[in-house]
């Protein structure tokens, strides 16, 4: 040592020992992250929600003709909605509609009903009826198989059913697939129809609670497989079109008196895998009569290595590794079927004894049509749900709750659509509480998370298709006054005015035109080209409505005591409008019809009522009707 310190010099040897050490800790940290599997965020999927869930299903089994040379063993299945799983060789999606995109259109009519909770079709009072509904196909690939596929409705209301007459389904042309929540009578009535679903229904095979069945034949399921490519799927229930009264409804789903069975697409789907020990061309003849591929080994469940803050934690996670390598052997590599957790929340507790019993026959049912579903793979972890709101015995909570915070907006829960949600100081405190009514002032509750009610306010300013969007803009008008040497002087006003965004053509343009009236606080319809908003054209803040392209427009509201009216959002039908106003003293919330939209009976039998029950103040309500989050949660007026 004495000979090297006196050759090369103390510093030499330090900063060589310093080189060999990082080099060391390089190639630790290298073969971490060869053997480690990469962060991952868990899936979160949340079963209360209108959107597609599943059931395995079990296709029959046709031996594949050995091949001369042994190959690889098949891929797993992987779901679109779920981490990979393995599975026995099809997926059963059960598939419902948004709440914008089922409901009925009648005759005589420039809009539609979609969001209600009756599928009406056929005929009553001089006028005919039609259901219409889409689907959503976009989580599934293009070159999906589809090997099974049936629609069922259930009845909700058969009073002015007939002795007579046929109801029959129609899978209409994707040429009605865009824009579908804005479609009139005219456009559904006329559109071209690819195929008709069987059976005819007769007045004998309806009534309420009892389910229709509609099943796809061979060459129809072929016309839903093109589809797939499109990314959705639209039909129409057609009934008598004449003679006496003759209407009949499906429930949709949505809305009040509702029996929560919507309309649903089952799609038994084969997922692209290749199949081994087979041709290309015996490929495609076992695929079309159904292939049970093996399945392959269980999968692990493995968490992923955080990766590290800053140096300091990469040298302390690269010294730990040396030394478990040194005292038990290097890392066992991570398997090559390993998955990431999968966080689930379970099925909401039946609310009464009948919806208990009419689960289990539902599952006994399509355990003997289907037989036994395949078990829960092991990467499925069940998470205690926390309540989206809490019931309140009374109108004022105690104590006052504290909201729960969440991390990343998600999709607004099912549960919430049709509530009205709204501000309030009820419950004291610095900030207001988010509480959650229905439309008729009842089951008043506590939002437990306000991310849903931002959400939904941040929604109310996109169309249906959330192709559009309403926003406010200061508008530059031009104005002059004369001097005291009479002449004009030019000035000019920034006045808040209503724009809309096309993302289509990715163009703004102005809506209001009110000089010096400032317009603010836009909801947009969610049936028809219309906004609701608020203006002080006319001297006080009223709720006005106005079409996209500047037409109609018309003050709803006018107060001659310097009242405000503020805050407008629409119902799910279009029908009805909430809002907030203090003309009783306080901030309270109420209700109208809009104009021409086929208002449902109000409460007490006028045009307008207040669902405030207290001397509190209430106020920035919002009409809950989607459950998919806006373009962009953060764009709120």
């Amino acid at each position: 040592m004495w000979q090297l310190r006196e050759r090369f010099g103390t510093r030499t040897i330090v900063a060589t020992v310093v080189l060999l050490v990082g080099m060391a800790l390089l190639g630790v940290l290298a073969y971490i992250a060869s053997t480690s599997p990469a962060p991952a965020t868990p899936q979160v999927l949340i079963e209360d929600t209108p959107t597609a869930t599943f059931t395995p299903l079990p296709l029959p089994v046709i031996t594949p003709k050995p091949a001369a040379s042994p190959t690889e063993s098949p891929r797993p299945l992987i779901s679109p909605t779920v981490a990979p799983v393995s599975a026995a060789g099809g997926i059963v999606y059960a598939i419902s509609p948004r709440v914008n995109a089922v409901g009925w259109v009648r005759s005589g009519e420039s809009g539609n009903h979609f969001g209600g909770s009756n599928l009406f079709a056929g005929w009553s009072d001089g006028r005919h009826y039609l259901g219409a509904v889409q689907f959503d196909l976009s989580f599934l690939p293009a070159d999906a198989l589809i090997y099974s596929a049936r629609i069922e409705l259930t009845g909700l209301q058969d009073a002015g059913l007939g002795s007579d007459g046929t109801w029959t389904l129609s899978l209409l042309s994707d040429a009605m697939e865009d824009q579908w929540a804005s479609h009139t009578y005219e456009v559904i009535s006329n559109a071209p129809v690819d195929a008709v679903i069987p059976p005819a229904l007769t007045p004998a095979d309806l009534g309420r609670t009892r389910v229709n069945v509609f099943e796809f034949s061979a060459e129809q399921r072929s016309l839903l497989e093109k589809r797939l490519a499109v990314g959705s799927v639209s039909f129409r229930i057609d009934g008598p079109a004449g003679g006496p009264d003759n209407l009949f409804a499906w429930d949709t789903g949505y809305g009040a008196g509702t029996l929560g069975r919507g309309p649903i697409l089952r799609l038994g789907v084969l997922l692209p895998t290749p199949i081994p020990n087979v041709t290309q061309t015996a490929e495609a003849e076992i695929l079309a009569a159904g292939y049970t591929p093996t399945p392959t080994a269980t999968y692990f469940v493995v968490t992923s290595t955080p990766t590290p803050e800053n140096i300091f934690t990469l040298a302390a996670m690269a010294a730990t590794a040396t030394q478990v390598a040194t005292a038990t052997g290097t890392y066992t590599p991570v398997p090559e079927n390993w998955v990431t957790p999968i966080v689930v929340t379970p099925r909401p507790t039946p609310a009464n004894t009948a919806t208990a019993v009419y689960r289990d026959a539902v599952a006994t049912a399509e355990a003997i049509a289907f037989g036994t579903p395949t078990p829960t793979p092991i990467n499925v972890w069940t998470a205690t749900p926390t309540p989206v709101f809490v019931l309140l015995d009374g109108e004022i909570p105690t104590p006052a709750p504290t909201p729960t915070p969440t991390a990343t907006p998600g999709p607004i829960p099912s549960v919430l659509v049709g509530k009205i949600a709204f501000l309030s100081d009820r419950a004291g405190g610095d900030e207001p509480l988010v509480y959650v009514m229905d439309p008729d002032g009842s089951n008043l509750a506590i939002l437990t998370d306000r991310v849903h009610y931002d959400l939904a306010v941040a929604r109310d300013a996109y169309s249906a298709d959330q192709r559009y969007r309403v926003f406010v803009k200061d508008a530059i008008i031009d104005t002059g006054t004369e001097d005291r040497f009479g002449n004009v002087v030019p000035i000019q006003l920034r006045v808040p005015t209503l724009f809309f965004y096309d993302f289509y053509y990715k163009v703004e343009k102005q809506i209001t035109h009110f000089g010096a009236g400032i317009a603010y606080e836009p909801a947009w319809s969610p049936t028809a080209d219309q906004i609701a908003f608020v203006s002080n054209d006319s001297g006080n803040d009223e709720i006005w409505i106005i079409n996209r392209d500047g037409s109609g427009a018309l003050q709803l509201t006018s107060d001659t005591y310097g009242w405000w009216d503020k805050h407008p959002s629409f119902s799910p039908d279009g029908s009805q409008i909430v809002f907030w106003s203090n003309r009783t003293g306080n901030k309270q919330i109420w209700v109208m019809p809009v104009p021409g939209a086929q208002a449902q009976v109000n409460i007490d039998g006028s045009g307008l009522y207040s669902l405030s029950h207290t001397a509190f103040n209430d106020w920035d309500p919002v009409w809950i009707k989607y459950t998919d989050p806006p373009r962009d949660p953060t764009l709120v007026e």
